[in-house]
């Protein structure tokens, strides 16, 4: 289904569209809303599950170069809401996404009644792995001009985080922005109840989930043993039951 919002051409998705009861799912950094077709499938029916391309993802259009930090991601997704007439509603968010629902939730009180964490990004502090992988790319740059070109790709595919290296060039500049936008200070203000849902073998996200529980006022750590950065595609069936427990 398409909408306009804020002048951009949006893509959603709605499984369950009868239900009377909403729930928002925002989709991690290069994905789309279709991957989440399969599991939302499967969760609890009571759920009307709308499934949002975020902008620059599946079919929604990027937003203005000028305007597409955290912020306005959290500002597009209360604007998508309000044109469905949706006054509160749950939010699963998956990594980037749920760097958006945290902030949306804080931001706009009332709005959201419950999130549902899976890996989220929210703390944006470097590791020393981190920080040492910038500095060894800032120092091939200069080498672009006399390092065979085959070369220099397999150098960068090294020391770059693999959503990085797989970006577009456009996708490279919000991502760079996204990475940098940390949310640690925001976690103690998350009011509504919250669970935290993290694969013991995620390799892309620090795994940050007891540190995030004990900030937040009404949290709950589930762990997805075997499991990895992506569950809703590796592992649907563990993660639908863990997230219809979670719903209320």
């Amino acid at each position: 289904m398409n909408t306009v919002i804020d002048g951009i051409l949006t893509n959603y998705q709605l499984v369950n569209p009868q239900a009377k009861k909403d729930c928002l799912v925002l989709h991690g950094w290069g994905h789309h809303s279709g991957l989440w077709l399969n599991l939302c499938s499967l969760l609890n029916n009571q759920y009307r599950y709308i499934l949002l391309d975020l902008p620059g993802a599946g079919g929604t259009h990027f937003l203005p170069a000028d305007k597409n930090d955290i912020p306005e991601y959290s500002k597009f997704v209360s604007h998508f809401l309000a044109k469905l007439k949706i006054r509160k509603t749950i939010i699963i968010g998956h990594s980037f996404g749920g760097q958006i629902a945290t902030h949306l939730c804080v931001t706009q009180p009332g709005l959201v009644t419950r999130l549902i964490l899976i890996s989220p990004a929210l703390i944006r502090r470097k590791t020393l792995s981190q920080k040492f992988k910038i500095y060894l790319y800032s120092q091939f740059q200069p080498l672009k001009k006399i390092i065979p070109h085959f070369i220099l790709e397999n150098i960068l595919k090294t020391v770059s985080s693999s959503d990085y290296y797989h970006s577009s060039p456009r996708h490279k500049s919000i991502l760079k922005k996204i990475v940098n936008f940390d949310l640690t200070n925001l976690i103690s203000q998350i009011k509504v109840p919250t669970d935290i849902i993290w694969g013991d073998l995620d390799k892309e996200i620090p795994f940050h989930a007891k540190y995030i529980v004990e900030k937040l006022p009404q949290g709950r750590l589930r762990i997805l043993y075997g499991t990895g950065h992506n569950p809703h595609l590796t592992d649907p069936d563990n993660l639908k039951d863990v997230i219809n427990q979670s719903l209320p």
